[in-house]
């Protein structure tokens, strides 16, 4: 990268009339970004992830009242634990090469991230399932979660399911199978409520909740490689090529996977410290709140942060200065959704009790408590990718394990202030605000740095073809 920079700064700078052809082609490019997330292929793919992942939602809140009458507070506190856990091994077992599949620059480099992605994953679910096997009784323990003694090793399966999941998807988001994603969501939304909602009827306990999230995983991953298995057979596979791909993209896992470490660790401690602090009935509340605010950030925001991913990485390739006209046109669309995000929220006491059930108010008061920090989210998240289009991972990981730190605090600073477990959901909740602002700030700034760099590479390269 550094080589081809150097080499446009040794083209001669253009002429006077020369100048008027460099902007008018660097236009023609941008032109081609511009309002991708307003119109034509870029409103599709936003538009058939989102419908996808929207049905996929929707049939996950309609079984939700199913699965409260089924399974306890408690068994939705051993989830929570069990999905905090989960996320973070499931977003860092590969070494972030999985990510790493979408900044390849051929289609076999793509292939050869795949396979090092799925290798890598399959062996830290295994180091996983031994660490695991051991310290079971302790982790129950300390977590005041006596159901989940015998459970624990379903969090290494897991691991590999959902690990695998997201390396396939992140293969096809490369290759632009919007299609392929999409259906794999439906397919988990339809197999994750009806697993759990099937064995906990015939099972006592949360094992049927655990089961589900994990069968939810292995079909959308098989699903997902059955679309995308021509592309990756066309390409043949040496070991060799696995180093190469390991070396080439060695900064995903030397900064991008601790980075993510931190992130994923930030997102999910709440639930974790919530049951060691309070009571696993607690973590439970939180959990379905949780899970019902973040509906349009798993819906609108996970899939404009995809397309985003996709075409911001094809732009940063082709034209640095096109990130910004994306960057801004996902800002726009995400604006008035998060405020709705917001209003509903402040619904929620209100609305949750009717829904879930009167032993589910609790749930509704942490939801009021978390929408600003949804809305923050929903409104950020999105473009958080160009972290490593850019290569910015480093500054990240520094930011992350900042914001895991003050997280930490507010979450134990609410317990020594009141023993009432709202205080702790509010006040993390702030801190997570606060934390988005900064970090959507220096993602838009990361943004225009390219802008810049693409308008002076283009003056001193010229249209020289």
């Amino acid at each position: 990268m550094h080589s081809a920079d150097s080499n446009k700064l040794l083209t001669p700078v253009a002429t006077t009339t020369e100048l008027p052809r460099a902007r008018n082609g660097l236009a023609n490019r941008i032109s081609q970004f511009r309002g991708l997330f307003s119109k034509r292929d870029g409103d599709r793919a936003i538009g058939c992830l989102s419908a996808s992942t929207a049905l996929a939602q929707a049939i996950a809140v309609l079984a939700s009242p199913v699965l409260t009458r089924i399974f306890s507070p408690d068994d939705f506190g051993c989830l929570s634990v069990f999905a905090a856990f989960l996320s973070v091994a499931s977003i860092i077992c590969s070494f972030r090469y999985d990510v790493a599949i979408t900044q390849g620059k051929t289609e076999a480099e793509r292939v050869h991230l795949l396979y090092l992605a799925l290798l890598v994953g399959g062996a830290f679910s295994v180091l996983l399932l031994g660490a695991l096997l051991p310290l079971s009784g302790y982790l129950s323990r300390s977590l005041d979660a006596p159901q989940m003694r015998n459970l624990w090793w379903f969090v290494a399966l897991g691991t590999f399911s959902i690990g695998a999941y997201n390396a396939i998807q992140y293969f096809a988001l490369a290759n632009k199978n919007y299609t392929a994603v999409g259906r794999s969501r439906i397919l988990q939304g339809i197999i994750n409520p009806g697993g759990a909602i099937a064995l906990g009827m015939i099972v006592a306990g949360p094992i049927g909740l655990l089961i589900g999230n994990i069968l939810a995983g292995s079909a959308g991953a098989t699903a997902m490689y059955q679309a995308c298995r021509q592309a990756a057979g066309n390409v043949r596979t040496k070991v060799s090529d696995l180093w190469v791909a390991a070396k080439d993209y060695k900064e995903f896992p030397l900064y991008g996977s601790w980075a993510a470490l931190f992130n994923a660790t930030g997102l999910v401690i709440v639930p974790i410290l919530l049951a060691r602090l309070y009571s696993v009935e607690a973590a439970g509340f939180y959990g379905l709140a949780f899970r019902v605010i973040s509906v349009p950030i798993n819906v609108i925001g996970l899939s404009v942060g995809q397309v985003y991913l996709a075409e911001a990485s094809a732009a940063w390739r082709d034209d640095k200065k096109s990130l910004m006209v994306l960057t801004r046109s996902a800002r726009r669309r995400l604006l008035p959704l998060s405020g709705a995000v917001l209003l509903g929220g402040l619904a929620a006491p209100f609305v949750f009790p009717f829904v879930f059930g009167k032993a589910w108010e609790t749930a509704g008061l942490f939801a009021a408590a978390l929408c600003l920090q949804a809305a923050a989210q929903l409104y950020t998240s999105p473009i958080s990718s160009v972290v490593y289009i850019v290569g910015r991972q480093k500054t990240q990981l520094v930011l992350d394990v900042l914001r895991l730190a003050l997280l930490c605090g507010s979450l134990f600073g609410a317990r020594y202030y009141s023993p009432d477990p709202l205080y702790a959901v509010a006040f993390s909740a702030l801190t997570m605000t606060v934390c988005y602002a900064i970090y959507s700030l220096w993602y838009v700034s990361l943004s225009r740095n390219g802008e810049s760099r693409g308008a002076a590479t283009t003056i001193a390269g010229s249209d020289s073809v």
